[in-house]
């Protein structure tokens, strides 16, 4: 199933945006008469068929309209250091949308190189918008600009907050009752070399409960794979 970005025009029709539509007519060489699937990233998916294609221009008459498409009705925000290792933090990001997070929250703690761990927000969107399609979602989900850590932590966050560390002693399982219930989970995963003692303790200070995923020492793309997992079997969805 071929999933289309595309802008909901005044009249209820839609427009895919010029990559979207090259790639339409082009590559998969679709003709006006042709059923498409499309999403508009706000929550909204559309069976329908195209009308008109001009140049790098299709509009599509819509079937049929399905609200929150493979959507979820609970936050799950994603709190995670950016890697030097750019594939690597790309990966992380991709696999946080297949596996349900509706935010990212880019964080520089102290031990994130900051000057390796660079990357680009138009990057990461195209990322965003890939992997949405894949997966068959059809909301955006949030990116937060990057901020540093301890502002961050000091800062008011609702839900259920969970920070995965190597010192915790309680493991995520044991968090269970709490994640079922919650209508809104931030897990926050830290750099390669685990957050300083004094993260963890502002972290511990300002309410968030510090959680385990298992004996062995994780990257921070596994842990951020396992965390975002164990969520969404909790979760069910």
């Amino acid at each position: 199933m071929q999933v289309f970005f595309a802008d909901v025009l005044s009249d209820g029709s839609l427009r895919l945006p010029p990559d979207e539509a090259q790639h339409c007519v082009r590559v998969l060489r679709k003709r006006p008469g042709d059923e498409i699937h499309c999403i508009d990233g706000k929550g909204h998916y559309f069976a329908g068929k195209i009308s008109l294609i001009e140049k790098d221009r299709v509009e599509v008459q819509v079937l049929d309209r399905v609200d929150e498409w493979g959507e979820h009705t609970f936050g799950i925000t994603l709190a995670v250091s950016p890697l030097h290792n750019k594939d690597r933090f790309e990966w992380i990001i991709e696999k946080a949308v297949e596996l349900g997070a509706t935010a990212i929250q880019p964080l520089m703690c102290r031990h994130t190189d900051k000057y390796q761990a660079r990357y680009k927000d138009a990057r990461l969107m195209t990322i965003l918008a890939s992997a949405l399609k894949q997966c068959k979602r059809s909301r955006m989900p949030v990116l937060h600009p990057a901020a540093d850590a301890t502002p961050w932590l000091r800062e008011s966050h609702s839900g259920l907050r969970l920070i995965a560390s190597g010192d915790a002693a309680t493991h995520i399982y044991k968090e269970t009752a709490h994640i079922a219930a919650a209508q809104e989970v931030t897990l926050l995963i830290g750099p390669e070399g685990d957050f300083s003692a004094e993260e963890l303790a502002l972290a511990q200070e300002t309410g968030w409960t510090a959680i385990s995923l298992g004996n062995n020492r994780l990257r921070t793309e596994t842990a951020a794979l396992m965390g975002l997992s164990y969520i969404k079997g909790v979760k069910g969805y």
